[in-house]
């Protein structure tokens, strides 16, 4: 059995505890020339599973409308699913299709992850739906409770007013967003160097209202951001002291110029700056796909030329240090990337090749954002500034290229940089705490979480998440497993509790 042949098997045996694989195969199956990857046996009953793993994405049509198509009306016991790769889905759209039409199971592979369901059948367990608590408006109370009255963060008063201000929007998307820019552009006044850097912010802004009014499925991601931000506060607030402690292994300007809540404020606001770059690539593939004219090339990929511009140089330059730094037992201090050690030079060699293939928002959004803010601070009047800027933005933005979890395996682990230190980056850490569980309104639509509560204490921070559906509850638990095993030696607990609403 092949390598991702038995990757597949151990992920069903995970899903589905009762299947085991049949010792014989039926006679009617050994008269065909059709052989499915898997032959399972459901439970103690009749019913077995035919279970083909395709990894290139492309269904042997002929053989499967004139054989297993003939089969599975035959044979009232057989189901039939197909499993094939990320990757290998997204670029055979058309799989889905096709499963759908002719009742098979869809389901993909992401290796060191699990299976996740595309097209369910009528083996996968039953979708239910439960009463999910509504709220108004685009923050959840339990959020807005943990972050009121903060006692540490320099901008605690600013916090404070929005959180007053923006309880009496209710779903007026519009008028929230407007506060949002009004509060960041309060926070980032707290330091002038951080006001150059709206524009990206508010460049993504303008993208998704273009873009939502083509694709209305495409996930929020402004007050999206924000609201990582705010759920991010009360626990920076809390464990102040563990955050400093590790900061200071970056910091090349005065200690007493350390300011986490800067820095998380950067990484919370700037994580998905990125979207827009990889959105874009995704519909262009998929125009190109849909076009269906082998000679008609549509792609979009970056070009060498961002690399040899001087914004880009110092990013790659300061995060491929940063990276090597980090990746070690992260003692001693950081000497700000002034020196490019080879190791940094061949991670970021990685990294370059991923943003060109503009396949992960995460490491895009952490290149655009530290060229811009290095542009900016390159100016003469900005070089009192330089120091703050490395020290609060270089760490900013290695979690910000960490935080996309579909990098991990076999990616980021092959780094170094996986399972992520949360003692040496904490700032990691909690942004993909908070983004792991933050689905709240992503799509249009009624919300499909209720946030029943977030307690931030001395031991740590803990949420409690309730689903109104079953099959997205389903989907998200790859995520939330994911999240489990993301994170090691974590100076402070961070828990997620995810589960079905009371039924309907």
């Amino acid at each position: 059995m092949k390598k991702n042949e038995e990757l597949v098997l151990e992920y069903l045996m995970e899903m589905f505890p009762n299947w085991h694989l049949c010792k014989r195969l039926p006679g009617w199956i050994k008269k065909e020339f059709w052989r499915p990857t898997f032959l399972l046996k459901v439970g103690k009953g009749e019913e077995i599973a035919a279970v083909d793993v395709l990894l290139s994405g492309e269904i042997p049509k002929y053989q499967y409308l004139r054989v297993v198509g003939r089969l599975l009306k035959e044979h009232p016991e057989l189901r039939g699913a197909v499993v094939t790769l990320e990757e290998s889905y997204e670029d055979n759209p058309e799989i889905e299709e096709f499963c759908r039409k002719h009742c098979l199971g869809l389901k993909i592979m992401i290796p060191g992850v699990g299976l996740e369901t595309i097209v369910r059948s009528d083996l996968d367990p039953d979708v239910s739906e439960a009463n999910l608590v509504r709220e108004d408006g685009w923050f959840p109370a339990a959020i807005l409770r943990a972050a009121s009255g903060l006692k540490r963060l320099c901008f605690s008063d600013v916090i404070d007013k929005f959180i007053g201000q923006v309880g009496y929007l209710g779903n007026d998307m519009d008028e929230t967003r407007e506060v949002v820019f009004a509060t960041i552009e309060q926070l980032v006044r707290k330091h002038s160097t951080f006001s150059q850097n709206l524009q990206q912010f508010m460049q993504l802004a303008r993208f998704e209202e273009m873009l939502r009014s083509f694709l209305a499925n495409e996930s929020e991601h402004v007050i999206h951001s924000f609201r990582v931000f705010l759920a991010g506060c009360p626990v920076i607030d809390k464990f102040y002291d563990e955050f400093r402690v590790a900061h200071r292994r970056f910091s090349i300007d005065d200690p007493k110029n350390i300011s986490v809540e800067y820095a998380w404020l950067l990484t919370a606001v700037f994580h998905d700056i990125g979207r827009r770059k990889e959105g874009t690539a995704q519909a262009v593939r998929m125009l190109g796909d849909s076009l269906e004219d082998e000679d008609v090339e549509v792609s979009v990929e970056g070009k060498e030329s961002r690399w040899s511009r001087t914004p880009y140089i110092e990013a790659r330059k300061v995060l491929g240090s940063l990276g090597a730094f980090v990746r070690g037992d992260g003692s001693g201090s950081w000497d700000g990337g002034v020196i490019e050690d080879e190791d940094g030079a061949l991670l970021s060699v990685g990294w370059i090749h991923i943003y060109d293939e503009m396949r992960s928002h995460g490491i895009i959004s952490a290149f655009d954002f530290l060229a811009k803010l290095f542009e900016k601070a390159s100016a003469a009047s900005e070089r009192i500034y330089r120091p703050f800027v490395i020290t609060h933005g270089a760490p900013a933005g290695l979690a910000i290229l960490l935080h996309d979890w579909k990098i991990w395996k076999p990616e980021a682990l092959s780094w170094g940089l996986y399972p992520i230190n949360a003692s040496v980056l904490p700032l990691a850490a909690l942004l993909i705490y908070v983004d792991t569980w933050d689905d709240y309104k992503r799509k249009d639509g009624d919300p499909c979480i209720y946030v029943r509560d977030y307690t931030v204490d001395g031991r740590g921070a803990r949420v409690r998440i309730e689903w109104g559906d079953s099959e997205q509850l389903e989907k998200e638990k790859i995520k939330y497993n994911e999240f489990r095993l993301a994170l090691k030696r974590r100076p402070f607990s961070l828990k997620i509790e995810a589960d079905m609403a009371d039924k309907v």
